[in-house]
């Protein structure tokens, strides 16, 4: 599936009113909402944000914290990413741009009466960015729950907290997902490396060869690939193994160019081995096997919307 960044900017003046584009184009035409648009190649979401506000309106704005990180599927294929961000209003002076039939100013008691567009007014309600209880209309309750507390986050049915998710987290160290992220990893292999080191294998060298378990033999350009990895980074590496006597390299005599490497039948015997050292770290997670499957994808998805994003951020998409 092909995923769209995209990006929009919640904009209030001194007075506490909400700077709304009513879309002049479908998806929604019609309805109000706040301004966005796509991100160009090599743009940043924030920068996409003040450009869209600019065209859309013709104010200048100065973009600050991102509160709201949103998925919606285009057709089959597509995959629309959205993040807004809050903005200052700086200057210039309002007006509609090509791609909006209109645009104002609204006091969040005057939000009930428009037609806005999906949910657009559940999710300001929940980031606390309009008055808490200003009105009820939007906020989706599919199972009949109690309305949430102010500045709880409200989703859409079908929508999950990984799909939208208001950026409230503390600037600290423990509150940085990233910091996570690497203190678990750091854990884990750390745990691996206990029942690894009686293999004789490192974890980067036990990632290969569970590529070539799988696999039998492959490119290095297939194994940079799929371990995410630089040929300078896996050459000193693969040389270990095939001094050890677990792989073999090889150019492929139909295509000289191509660096095969292969698993040999020394490697092939640590596979079971390799396997009991799998579940004692399987075991110290102290998790369902569902449990860890599910975390899995959630974790490797949100490594494919990391690279995409850098890669968009790069100009290389």
């Amino acid at each position: 599936m092909r995923r769209v960044l995209a990006a929009g900017a919640v904009v209030r003046d001194p007075a506490g009113r909400l700077l709304l584009v009513q879309r002049g184009k479908d998806p929604e035409a019609g309805r109000w909402t706040i301004p966005g648009g796509r991100v160009e190649p090599g743009e940043t979401p924030a920068a996409a944000a003040a450009r869209e506000v600019a065209e859309e309106t013709g104010l200048d704005v100065a973009v600050g914290r991102e509160w709201l990180v949103l998925e919606r599927p285009a057709g089959a294929e597509t995959l629309f990413e959205i993040h807004d961000f809050v903005a200052d209003l700086v200057g210039g002076t309002l007006r509609a741009g090509d791609d909006a039939a209109d645009v104002g100013w609204f006091a969040p008691a005057d939000l009930a009466r428009l037609s806005l567009t999906t949910d657009l007014l559940a999710h300001l309600d929940a980031a606390g960015l309009v008055d808490p209880g200003a009105t009820d209309r939007g906020r989706p309750d599919p199972h009949g729950d109690p309305a949430p507390w102010p500045g709880h986050p409200v989703y859409a049915e079908g929508m999950t907290t990984a799909q939208a998710t208001p950026s409230s987290q503390p600037f600290t160290i423990d509150g940085q997902l990233c910091f996570a992220l690497h203190s678990a990893s750091r854990a884990m292999t750390a745990c691996y490396r206990q029942g690894l080191e009686t293999l004789g294998l490192t974890y980067s060298q036990y990632a290969v060869m569970l590529v070539l378990w799988q696999e039998e033999a492959v490119s290095m350009g297939s194994l940079c690939e799929q371990l995410h990895l630089d040929s300078g980074t896996l050459s000193p590496l693969l040389k270990r193994l095939e001094k050890q006597g677990r792989v073999t390299r090889r150019r492929r005599p139909e295509d000289e160019r191509t660096l095969e490497i292969a698993c040999t039948e020394e490697g092939r015997a640590l596979r079971e081995k390799a396997r009991d050292v799998q579940r004692e770290v399987e075991r110290a997670t102290g998790m369902e096997s569902g449990e860890l499957g599910a975390l899995r994808e959630q974790l490797n998805e949100l490594a494919e919307r990391l690279r995409t994003a850098t890669a968009l951020h790069e100009g290389h998409v």
